[in-house]
């Protein structure tokens, strides 16, 4: 297995060997069957175990690849969590063992960041620092001190990402000025 970190970090991509493929199968196998047999004691009834296990077979192959499509480059979704609940990309990072956000805590403030066609590192930083977290809305005052908190929190994350994954090209720029 192999990680590509893209300067968005909710872009980065794994690259899976055969074995990792096997394991990616492997352990939608494993979850579809879990809940094949849950359903099948739940709802009693008659079904033969071919039947259910056609279904199986299916599901699994358009699951593998709807994730090695997001392990691919697609991105995190916007209410990414971090944890496999409405995000295809963490959902398929964990059932592979990786998870390329560990050193993000706040997803969205990144999405934020990179909107707008801004691509790298430093403009998303640079975006960030520059427009710092408001009340928009009414009611949402109280909220704003730990929002500009979050804010900062990603700054601080995004930059040691950088130094972390892409401390070379930082280094070549310092050396350009």
């Amino acid at each position: 297995m192999k990680v590509e970190y893209d300067e968005n970090p909710l872009k980065s991509r794994v690259i899976l060997d055969e074995r990792d493929m096997i394991m990616l199968r492997n352990s939608i196998m494993v979850d579809e069957l879990e809940d094949k047999l849950y359903d099948i004691c739940r709802l009693g009834g008659p079904i033969s175990y071919t039947e259910a296990l056609d279904s199986v077979y299916e599901k699994v192959e358009r699951v593998v690849q709807y994730y090695l499509q997001a392990l691919g480059g697609e991105i995190h979704c916007g209410d990414c969590t971090k944890v496999p609940s409405s995000c295809v990309k963490c959902h398929a990072e964990d059932a592979v063992g990786v998870n390329t956000l560990t050193d993000i805590r706040h997803p969205y403030y990144v999405t934020k960041a990179f909107s707008d066609c801004r691509k790298t590192l430093e403009e998303a930083i640079s975006y960030l620092r520059d427009n710092p977290a408001k009340h928009t809305w009414v009611g949402s005052e109280p909220y704003v001190e730990s929002w500009q908190k979050e804010q900062d929190i990603t700054i601080e994350d995004l930059m040691k990402y950088q130094q972390l994954h892409f401390a070379s090209k930082v280094c070549v720029r310092d050396l350009k000025n």
